[in-house]
């Protein structure tokens, strides 16, 4: 029964953490690679990217300060919230409006207080899930 499947090996911290950061630029390397070839998910990408330079909530002062890039972050995350927000009320009161009136015109108005307790868990879930998820991380830190 032999062992060399399982060999060790010593390193020093240097080299040890070069053969690290080869592994990491061995994935990205990967992920270029598919971004290439993929070019849907490229555009998609180079699109997000120029937007988030170009608005100025990417600079090379973020990597010094971690604090102002995770308040940056921030900031662009409860703005798409609140762009969300406005999205999914106005779609729920348009679409529930329709369907209620589709049934009163069909003569069923037994159906209009499930369409209504339908829009009112939409709007529970884009308002309230957010918010559980802020009191989620005021425990955890």
């Amino acid at each position: 029964m032999t062992f060399a499947k399982y060999r060790t090996q010593t390193f020093t911290f240097n080299e040890f953490r070069e053969l690290e950061l080869y592994k990491e630029i061995k994935k990205v390397d990967k992920l270029l690679e598919h971004l290439k070839r993929n070019k849907k998910a490229y555009t998609t990408l180079v699109m997000a990217l120029a937007f988030v330079f170009f608005k100025g909530y990417i600079s090379p002062s973020l990597a010094i300060n971690p604090d102002e890039a995770i308040s940056k972050i921030n900031t662009i995350g409860n703005q798409l919230l609140k762009l969300v927000r406005v999205i999914g009320y106005w779609t729920v009161i348009l679409i529930s409006s329709r369907d209620c009136i589709k049934e009163a015109m069909q003569g069923c108005n037994h159906n209009v207080m499930a369409i209504v307790s339908r829009g009112l868990i939409i709007m529970a879930v884009l308002y309230f899930l957010p918010e559980l998820f802020s009191m989620m991380e005021s425990l955890i830190e």
